[in-house]
């Protein structure tokens, strides 16, 4: 049971990013599902806050990136 809750919340974590604009990609789809997982296993293993906060750190990383790259 646990490992089918860990798949079926990486794919709905990975489903929920397109709620928005952005149109259906594999790729995309297939790496928001493999941090979902990853997500998940460190839910099961550290807690809520361990990966709300990797979770940030992530965020905050990409818009670094991107901030950096535009200019």
């Amino acid at each position: 049971s646990g490992l089918l809750m860990v798949v079926t919340s990486a794919i709905l974590f990975s489903l929920y990013h397109y709620l928005g604009s952005e149109a259906f990609q594999w790729r995309s789809f297939a790496f928001r599902a493999v941090a979902g997982i990853y997500f998940s296993v460190l839910f099961l293993t550290r807690g809520f806050g361990v990966t709300a906060g990797s979770h940030v750190a992530y965020d905050i990383m990409i818009v670094g990136l991107q901030a950096w790259a535009a200019r």
